[in-house]
Order: structure tokens, then sequence, then C-alpha cells
């Protein structure tokens, strides 16, 4: 039999113990308290669900809170061990839940409210010149435009001559060409250039390598505020402009964009318009008083000059804008684990084959499928039309379970491949939108086209003699149509 003592230990152990399970029940619950707490605030930070539904999860969190904890209190042995595994349980999962809201909204941050245009102003010098820096031309006299970007031009020569603590002495072209011919010549012996203006090189014949011909020796970041236009209530119908380049490059320098797209959006009939304009369009700018120039030197002066040329085009007012980079495009369609794109020609482009109907593509193809142009008869054209489709391609794969395979991946190539002058707070309300009504997405694209022919009178290139398209009137009028049927809830007809 047991002794007195033996039986006064043993009851002394089983009081330790439950002391013990006692002290590890609180525990586990002021720590699923501190998850619950940090998972609450994530949740509103977040904004992608309504008020309600906020709430309502905030409740029932803190209801299972005080559930685990009166049962580890009231059954602190064995009974209570189920409890345990919820509150283990519920506290990883509310954990990994926070881990991917701050990732998300650290991306969309990122992305949102940008009203910034980068222009990069860069000193260049022939190649063969010793020259490696600004300190090593002090005494260069430098070439700059007389008039294209002036103001650019004027920043950046006075950032220079602040760090070189001297004045740089300056002498004036009036063209791209007179320029070229300055420095090759030798009456003088560097350029301060915007850096966009490089690729119009490529249309001036006999000028094409100039680029070739010199080396940046020192670049200056001009920053300017964009302009912004009435902002749109996003769960309304609104139409945005989507700009972009397909070279590498960062998505937010001003650069010429190969990629003018309007977008008229209807969040509450599910309606998407994407209208292709080409890049050698011939209209008037909105900067240029009346002067024509082709639509992509629009690009250079920054992407408001394009938001609004593009609006002017069309009569419309365009409400935001959405920039994207090609390039940087290609990670983002690895991350989604490929799209598939509906081709209407066979064509080979970069080494890969593409057919007519459906092709499934990975980020390398689908940047290739976009690029090409010199395979078909209408050159640009059926290139802006690819480049929808790979649009296309991805809002379908955007609404599909499958973005969720690899979502940290996706929202790692957001940044740097895409900017937006929207706020977080309209992107969230876009995702609350779609999450309310689960909208199911008709994305339709219309292409303008024209008549090509040659000018010599252009805004970006006065006297040069280019390659333009004059627009199809009755084509752009049909784009117009087509965009206020949409704004007004119809389904549009495109034949």
């Amino acid at each position: 039999m047991m002794d007195k003592k033996s039986k006064r230990s043993i009851k002394k152990n089983s009081k330790n113990k439950i002391i013990r399970m006692k002290k590890a029940g609180i525990t586990l619950a002021a720590i699923q308290l501190f998850i619950t707490i940090i998972f609450i605030r994530e949740v509103v930070l977040l904004n992608v669900l309504s008020i309600g539904i906020a709430v309502g999860i905030g409740v029932a969190l803190l209801g299972l809170e005080i559930v685990c904890f009166l049962m580890m209190e009231k059954y602190p042995k064995r009974r209570s061990f189920v409890f345990r595994i919820i509150s283990i349980v519920l506290s990883i999962i509310m954990a990994v839940a926070v881990f991917y809201s701050w990732r998300t909204r650290n991306a969309l941050s990122k992305v949102a409210s940008n009203n910034v245009d980068i222009t990069s102003v860069s000193a260049y010098v022939k190649k063969d010149d010793p020259a490696t820096s600004m300190e090593d031309a002090k005494g260069y006299e430098f070439g700059i435009l007389q008039g294209m970007d002036r103001k650019n031009t004027d920043k950046a020569v006075k950032q220079a001559e602040e760090a070189l603590g001297s004045k740089l002495k300056t002498h004036e072209y009036k063209s791209l060409t007179e320029l070229a011919d300055g420095i090759t010549t030798g009456k003088i012996k560097a350029l301060m250039i915007n850096d966009g203006y490089l690729s119009l090189y490529s249309d001036l014949e006999g000028y094409e390598g100039f680029p070739k011909e010199i080396k940046k020796i020192s670049q200056y970041k001009i920053k300017n505020v964009i302009k912004k236009t009435e902002s749109a209530d996003i769960t309304k119908p609104f139409v945005m402009y989507i700009s972009g380049i397909d070279t590498y490059g960062k998505v937010g320098t001003v650069s010429r964009s190969d990629v003018n797209i309007l977008a008229t959006v209807n969040p509450q009939s599910g309606q998407m318009l994407l209208i292709n304009t080409p890049r050698d369009y011939y209209v008037p700018l909105s900067i240029s008083k009346g002067v024509k120039d082709k639509l992509t030197h629009s690009g250079i002066y920054g992407i408001e000059c394009s938001r609004d040329t593009l609006g002017m085009l069309y009569d419309e007012k365009v409400n935001h804008y959405f920039r994207l980079n090609f390039s940087g495009f290609q990670g983002m369609i690895d991350a989604l684990d490929g799209v598939d794109v509906e081709s209407d020609v066979a064509f080979s482009s970069f080494g890969y084959d593409f057919k007519v109907g459906t092709n499934h593509l990975n980020g390398k193809q689908a940047l290739a499928f976009a690029r090409e142009r010199h395979a078909f008869a209408s050159g640009d054209n059926q290139r802006g039309k690819n480049q929808m489709k790979v649009i296309e391609a991805v809002v379908r794969k955007v609404q599909s379970p499958s973005i969720l395979k690899n979502y940290l991946g996706v929202l790692d190539n957001l940044n740097g491949t895409f900017e937006t002058d929207l706020s977080y707070d309209q992107l969230t309300d876009l995702v609350k939108n779609q999450t309310k009504n689960g909208t199911k997405w008709n994305v339709s694209s219309y292409s303008v086209t024209g008549t090509g022919a040659k000018s010599s009178n252009t805004y970006s290139m006065p006297g040069q003699n280019v390659y333009v398209m004059n627009p199809d009137k009755d084509m752009v009028k049909k784009g117009a149509d087509l965009i206020d049927s949409v704004m007004s809830g119809k389904t549009p007809v495109i034949e």
C-alpha cells in the first residue's frame, strides 16, 4: 500500500502538472490573441474586403480565441489537447495570411500612385574620345538642341554645372541631324541630349548608326510631376491609357511608346475594350499647338502628352494611365506558368513558330509574339493586335485559380513591370468590386489603321523626311463609337 507521503507527492505532482498545463494554455492563448490582432489589422490595411466582411472575420476570430482559452482553462488535462491544436493551427494559418497580405500590400503600393516621369538626359562624346567623365570633358563645347525638350536639357546642364563648379560651354543646333554632324565633324566635342531622342535616328536615312558612334560619360535624371486628370470612380466605367515599351529598361523612364492602347473598362457590365493605335499615326500632339507628329514621339515628352494626345484623337476623356514594360512582362508570364494566346495568323519570330489558334506561351515566347512586326504585310498594325492578344491572355489567366500556384512570383514581377496613377485604394476598390460581383470579364479589341506616307513636317523631326501613317478617319470614329458603347453599358459590336 502507498504511504501518506507518496500520496501527497503524487497529488502535488498532479497539481503542478495542471498548473503547467494552464500556463501553457494561457501562453498559447496570448500568442493566438497577438497574431489575431495583427491579422485583423492586415485585413483592414489590405482593404480588399468590405467593412462588413472584415468586421465579421474579426468577431469570428476573437470568438474562437475566447472559446479556445475557456476550454483550455476548464479542461486543463487531456481533453484540452484538441483546443490547443486548434489554437496552434489557427495561429499558423493567420501568420501565413499576414505574410501574404503584407507582400500584396507592398507590391501594390509600389505599382500604385505613380505621378512622376523620369527623363534621362545624358552627356555623350565620340566613341574614341579619351574622356570617360564630365571632369575629363570640363573644357569641351557641348552641343544641345535649340528647341526640342529644351526644358529638361537646361535642367541637366544646370545639374552638370553645379557638380563641376563651373559653366558649360554650349552650342545650339536646330535639328538632330545638325547635332550629329556637329560632333562627327569635330565642330563640337560633346552632346547633351534626351536619351529618348537617340531612338529617332533609326528613322533618319544615313544616321541610323549614329548612336553607336558615341558613348555616354554622364547621365542626369530629371523628375517631372505628371498632371492628373479628374480621378474616376473606379467602380464605374472609365478610360485608361496603356503605354508600353518593348525594350529592356525601367518602366517609368520616358521614351518612345511602342504600345499605345486605350482600355475602356466597365466594371458594372464586365466589358473591357482595347483599342490599338499605330505608333506611326500622324496626329497633333497635346503640346505641339497643332503641328503633327508620329504618335510614338509623344512618349518622349512624357506619358501625360501621350495620354492627352490619344484623348484628343478620339475626343474622349482619358481618366488614368497604366504603363507596362513588355520585357518585364516576360517574368510575369513565367510566374503565371504561361498563357494561352489566340493568334489569327501563322508566323515565326525569334526562333519560335506560332500557329493559327491557341498557342500556350512562356515568357520568352510571349515577348517574341508581341514584338514581331516584320513578318507581317501590315507590320505595326498586326504587332499592335498581337500585343492586345497577350494582354487579353494575361487578364484571363489572372482570373483563374491557377494564379495561386505561384502567387508570390506574380507579386515579385509587378514591381518594375507595371506603374499606374491609380491610387492603392482605387486598385483595392477594383478587387472588392470583383469579389463582390464575381464579374466575368469579356475582353474585346479593335485596331485603327491608315495610309502610309512620308512627311518632312513633324514636330520632333522638322525638315526630316520620315515615314508616317495618315489616320483613317472612319476607323477613328468607329473606335470612338465603340468606347461610348462600352461606357454606356452596351456590348461593343466589332465587325
